[in-house]
């Protein structure tokens, strides 16, 4: 049985092909899967996060890493402009 997840990066593919758009292979990557997912016969990464807009994601959805940078950043920010 081909996994849902597969499929739509079948049809995704068919959608870049018909509109003349095109994937780079070795910036796509895959977020917590047990499997092996293929975009046009390539093996996708799998990775246990990434980063997207600078704010790293994790496998399982939550940005905790993600916002315990944001305070620290913020907390620096502040400190910064107490002391000017």
């Amino acid at each position: 049985m081909v996994p849902a997840r597969q499929i739509c990066q079948s049809r995704f593919h068919t959608y870049t092909i018909a509109k003349g758009l095109t994937l780079s292979t070795h910036k796509t990557n895959i977020s917590s899967s047990p499997r092996i997912f293929h975009f046009n016969g390539t093996p996708l990464e799998n990775v246990q996060g990434f980063k997207y807009l600078g704010i790293t994601l994790s496998h399982n959805g939550r940005m905790t890493n993600a916002s315990t940078q944001m305070a620290r950043n913020f907390a620096s920010v502040i400190a910064s402009l107490k002391k000017s």
